[in-house]
């Protein structure tokens, strides 16, 4: 009898799909508009032992908390593109409110933009820019003032700019969102 010879072929590993930022995540670490998307994100109720950390592009700690217990669920906004965000413990994380401050790209609107709705707004309007972003900028300031007393350099212009964009940008959002 005759040997019987088979063959077999294998099928290539499908690709994965490409797709975009998502809208849930869990322990790890993210990056905003790359791996998930701009929005304001919530926990399940009953969390319990979770850590959260937003980073800004260049690794300092913009915004963090240990909750140690949270009947609601923890909530945090994250609308900073390139951001860095650092999570354990807590779950996961669900997109309640995606921020899509300008549809025809998804970038936060520009300084004109800004320029533009604050000049067309109310009085009050007005007043609540101003004084939101001044505030930020004594913040940093400050921050500059306590980083020169215990020796960490300062910031350069270009760290400067893009705090003072990112001001303007959170005292617009604040008072115009």
């Amino acid at each position: 009898m005759a040997a019987v010879t088979t063959s077999r072929t294998t099928a290539p590993a499908p690709t994965p799909a490409v797709t975009g930022p998502g809208s849930s995540f869990g322990s790890g670490t993210w990056v905003v508009n790359k791996d998930i998307k701009t929005g304001t994100y919530r926990t399940s109720p009953g969390v319990s032992n979770c850590y959260w950390e937003e980073t800004d592009s260049g690794g300092r700690t913009k915004a963090n908390d240990f909750v140690s217990y949270a009947p609601s669920g923890v909530t945090i906004e994250l609308w900073s593109a390139g951001d860095g965000v650092v999570t354990r413990g807590c779950g996961t994380w669900s997109l309640v409110a995606e921020l899509d401050l300008s549809p025809s790209t998804g970038d936060e609107p520009t300084d004109a933009e800004i320029k533009a709705t604050v000049a067309a707004a109310s009085k009050a309007d007005k007043a609540c820019f101003d004084e939101d972003y001044e505030a930020a900028k004594a913040s940093d300031r400050e921050e500059d003032e306590l980083e020169t007393v215990v020796g960490d350099p300062l910031r350069t212009k270009k760290e400067v700019a893009q705090d003072n964009k990112e001001n303007r940008y959170n005292a617009w959002f604040l008072c115009f969102y």
